[in-house]
This record gives structure tokens, C-alpha cells and sequence, in this order.
């Protein structure tokens, strides 16, 4: 069995992925069996060598966690293949340079199947961040992870990447997918131009509605007729919600809700008995 080699990453960028938006596609769009759907990070770091085996410090040492799980399992040097998923990009390559936060960084990309649950994400005072419009592509973040041999041969050979845990260390300029409205429109021009509103007609006065009739009085013995909103029958008593289980606390599905969880992640997690 392959070991796991631990680190934890200096602060990097979030530039591609999701702590919170689970993945059911694979890169070609192709649907992914359950047990395969997962959550996906690439954090930007900036070089300062030329070759990313080269890089000291806390980023080197990131790296040669996962050329020591290539190492420790394939004795037959396979990652020395070019083919290997060392699950690196060059953020200068050309069919990345021009994507956002990518030029002039190293972008390692992490990986969390969802049979253990989403990672967890905690502010700089440690405390966990429940709510994900907190957590924005193009903040800031470190990752306790680690690199471990996939197991594969041929092409197939790599390392796993994976994050345990995440530290929101500060705010960035947020990465939004698709054009922006200056990309499509043109730069703004002149001040907003909403029109004024018409103003509305007077309601003209109504005559006064006809006193209603007494009613009859109940039979003795007999409830009188319920009374029901919009005409309808009876309305359904209102289901429990069911508590789930996040970050350790649980929490009704309608407050994960309330706090931007959509209905497809509140179903990974596990109720609370």
C-alpha cells in the first residue's frame, strides 16, 4: 500500500475549483459514478525557480512531499515518464497564461472524494467558515494535504494530492467564471441610466362594501366548517426538517440552505441521529 506523505502549503490563490461546489463531470463533461464525485482546488503559487523541483522553502517542501510519494512506490522510476500526473501545471504555459492568476505560478491542483466529506475551511482565528459565499475563487488560502502513488501504470502513473483542511488567510480580487459585463458592453460610460418610473394613477374612491350577513349559528354538538386560505382543502402540517451533520455540528437541512448550500451538497452530508 502506497504511503501518504503529509505537508502543509504556504499561502496560495485559489484560481480554479471550489471548496464548496461539488464535481459529478469529469473534465470531458462525461458523468462520474457516484462514488467518484468530488471536490476539486487548483491554488496558484508564485515561482522563484525556474523548475518547479527546484523551489525551496515551505513551497519546496510541498513539492518534494509528492516526489517522495512517486519515490516510495515506484521503485521502477515511472514519474520519470513526461506523461506522469504529477498534478502540476505551469501557470506560463500557453494554454493557461492568460487564464486568471495563472502567469508566472506553479498550480497545484487537490482533489477530495465525496465519501469523506467536503474540507473543511477555518478563518485565521481558526474558527470554521459554515458560510460559503464567504469562501471565494481568488482569496487566499493554505492546505493541509497530502501526496500519495496512485497505483497506476503506463500513463495512467501519477499521485494522488489530496487537502484535509483549508485556513482562509485573507481576501483577493474574486475570480468570477465567464465574461465580465466590461468584457461584453465596453468600458462604462456616463451615469447609470434607469429610467424614472411613471407615476401611477389615481385609484379612484369605492364605494363602501355591504355589511356581511350574521352568520347562522352552529348546530349544538358540531364544530363549525373550517375556514381555508385560497379556497383549498386542508393544509399539510409542516414535515420536520431533518438535521445533518457538517463540520462536526448538526444542522437543519433549511439553515445549510439559508447559508448558500445548494440541495445537491446538503445531500453528501450524513444525517444526525
Amino acid at each position: 500500500m502506497s504511503t501518504a506523505f503529509p505537508f502543509v502549503t504556504p499561502e496560495g490563490r485559489l484560481v480554479s475549483g471550489s471548496f464548496t461546489q461539488i464535481n459529478t463531470t469529469d473534465h470531458q463533461s462525461k458523468p462520474l459514478a457516484p462514488e467518484k464525485h468530488n471536490w476539486y482546488v487548483g491554488l496558484a503559487f508564485p515561482k522563484t525557480a525556474a523548475q518547479w523541483w527546484d523551489e525551496q522553502g515551505e513551497l519546496g517542501a510541498v513539492f518534494t512531499a509528492l516526489r517522495s510519494a512517486a519515490a516510495e512506490h515506484y521503485k521502477g522510476q515511472e514519474f520519470q515518464n513526461p506523461a506522469f500526473a504529477w498534478k502540476i501545471d505551469n501557470g506560463d504555459d500557453p494554454k493557461h497564461a492568460a487564464k486568471e492568476g495563472y502567469a508566472g505560478c506553479w498550480i497545484l491542483k487537490f482533489t477530495r472524494y465525496v465519501a469523506i466529506g467536503p474540507c473543511k475551511v477555518f478563518n485565521t482565528a481558526n474558527a470554521e467558515i459554515i458560510d460559503p459565499a464567504q469562501i471565494k475563487r481568488g482569496f487566499y488560502y493554505r492546505i493541509s494535504g497530502s501526496a500519495k502513488a496512485n497505483g497506476n501504470t503506463g500513463t495512467q502513473a501519477g499521485v494522488y494530492v489530496n487537502m484535509d483542511m483549508a485556513q482562509l488567510k485573507r481576501q483577493g480580487k474574486e475570480i468570477v467564471s465567464g465574461p465580465t459585463a466590461e468584457q461584453v458592453f465596453g468600458p462604462a460610460t456616463g451615469a447609470p441610466s434607469t429610467p424614472a418610473a411613471a407615476p401611477s394613477a389615481p385609484t379612484p374612491p369605492q364605494a363602501p362594501a355591504a355589511p356581511a350577513a350574521p352568520a347562522a349559528p352552529a348546530a349544538p354538538g358540531v364544530a363549525p366548517a373550517p375556514q381555508f386560505a385560497n379556497g383549498g382543502g386542508f393544509a399539510p402540517a409542516p414535515a420536520a426538517d431533518v438535521k445533518r451533520l457538517f463540520g462536526g455540528n448538526a444542522y437543519t437541512e433549511a439553515a445549510l440552505r439559508s447559508a448558500g448550500h445548494s440541495d445537491e451538497l446538503i445531500a453528501t452530508y450524513p444525517i444526525a441521529q
